[in-house]
């Protein structure tokens, strides 16, 4: 994210009605990127002419930020549905970052990860961590996904985070 797009943003935190807010919880939905395949033709000119298809596949990011606190919070559930389940072995662990941690190097935010072989077309609910450290993020912290295993024929997986305002001079 550009350095302007982000400051915008934590200056606009700055003027949230925390009032309004206060045990109010909220949520944002995610998408987890698709596997992309893409066809292209490849023209040749040989006796008898014709042309040939390439296909290539660009797979699933195994882990990527979902969302960058806008003000301290403290997660209060995550819910997950993928439409297609995947065929071999494959998890998806949620987990916050801190200052300079990549996507795949955070603190687990759940107690057990989703398994993403169980059947599809069913909302299944995180738990999450009791450790407070890890379910409160501060402004500017990032909370990530993480697949672990081989992404097969996974498809559309979408994620749902709820959270609270964390007051700063109380803790959940």
């Amino acid at each position: 994210m550009p350095q302007d797009n982000q400051q915008a943003i934590f200056a606009a935190a700055n003027k949230f009605d925390f009032q309004r807010i206060y045990n109010k919880r909220q949520i944002i939905s995610y998408t987890l990127p698709q596997a992309v395949t893409s066809t292209s033709s490849v023209q040749y000119d040989q006796a008898g002419g014709g042309s040939s298809f390439v296909t290539s596949t660009a797979a699933i990011p195994a882990n990527g930020t979902i969302l960058i606190a806008p003000y301290d919070l403290v997660l209060m559930e995550i819910l997950v549905v993928w439409e297609t389940a995947n065929s071999g072995a494959l998890t998806l662990d949620f987990e916050k970052l801190e200052d300079t941690d990549t996507p795949g190097s955070g603190n687990t935010v759940l107690d057990t990860t989703f398994d993403l072989t169980t059947a599809a077309n069913t909302t299944n609910y995180g738990i999450i961590t009791r450790t407070i450290s890890d379910r409160n993020l501060l402004r500017g912290q990032r909370l990530a996904y993480e697949l672990t295993g081989t992404v097969d024929n996974l498809d559309n997986v979408c994620v749902i985070v709820e959270f609270m305002y964390q007051n700063s001079n109380r803790r959940v």
